[in-house]
């Protein structure tokens, strides 16, 4: 037998009789609640994994209660929604819970394309179209964001600044996607945030970057030299950040370093190296 596949989203407005377009309401309702489900059930096992612990289902009675849940599956459907956070469940798992752990970005989940349903909620989007972040602005968490339909790609996800929305179509609203960062985004995940600084070329420089970088508890995940000259030069860092405001902090603090010229943060591709 073939698989059933989900009727694209419009087709409950073309379809004549009020039993066929109810009956593909209810099999698009329950195509997004699977989907759902699939996505809570990942932050759950993501949530225990982070804090030292194996997700059990058939311990989860008590919690669901706290949260005033009535199964499993409505507690995997509410994280995956959004309605309840990974920190929400651990804490009524475990009550009086504490985590002595110091919060810096390796105890966190990188943000990638392949678990952006993890981190973006969007409303009306078909379950299993792909969500992936643009390179031209480079959203963090704490960024306000949009997505672009792109037919035969799925959802690009970008900074509502962002210079190249301009290229599309402001007037097919069917292009555009309403999009939110989720709590498991703001709680417990991190992602790269680009730099680019000029520093003196002198001894001690980078290890005074490295330094404020660390102090701030951020991490740097990549380094490039872009220009070398006899008395300055300029490099490219990926940090790992909470979000928007945590890379916000640490270009401050880069800029008090004596060493350090100036510094900011880069919204777009990787700058190449210059090799004159």
């Amino acid at each position: 037998r073939g698989t059933v596949r989900q009727p694209p989203p419009g087709w409950a407005d073309l379809v004549v009789t009020g039993r066929a377009r109810a009956a593909i309401r209810r099999l698009i309702r329950t195509s997004e609640r699977d989907e759902f489900e699939r996505i809570g059930k990942i932050i759950a096992e993501h949530a225990f994994r982070r804090d030292g612990k194996t997700l059990r289902e058939d311990s989860l009675g008590e919690a669901l209660e706290r949260l005033e849940l009535a199964s499993v599956a409505d507690l995997y459907a509410g994280l995956g929604r959004g309605r309840v956070s990974g920190n929400d469940l651990l804490e009524a798992a475990f009550p009086g819970r504490t985590d002595e752990r110091e919060e810096t970005t390796s105890t966190r989940d990188l943000i990638e394309d392949d678990k952006a349903r993890l981190y973006v909620k969007a409303r009306g989007l078909t379950p299993g179209v792909s969500l992936h972040f643009a390179n031209c602005c480079s959203p963090l968490p704490g960024d306000r964001i949009v997505g672009v339909l792109k037919p035969e790609q799925g959802v690009e996800i970008h900074t509502i600044d962002c210079e190249r929305l301009s290229d599309f179509d402001a007037s097919d609203e069917d292009q555009w996607i309403d999009l939110g960062w989720t709590p498991e985004a703001e709680q417990n995940a991190v992602s790269l945030g680009r730099v680019h600084a000029t520093m003196h070329n002198e001894p001690g420089a980078l290890a005074e970057v490295a330094k404020a970088v660390g102090e701030n508890r951020g991490n740097i995940a990549n380094l490039k030299t872009l220009k070398r000259a006899t008395d300055f030069f300029e490099m490219q860092f990926d940090i790992e950040v909470f979000d928007a405001r945590h890379l916000s902090n640490i270009v401050s603090a880069l800029k008090m370093c004596e060493t350090v010229v100036d510094a900011q943060r880069i919204r777009g591709e990787s700058e190449t190296e210059d090799d004159a």
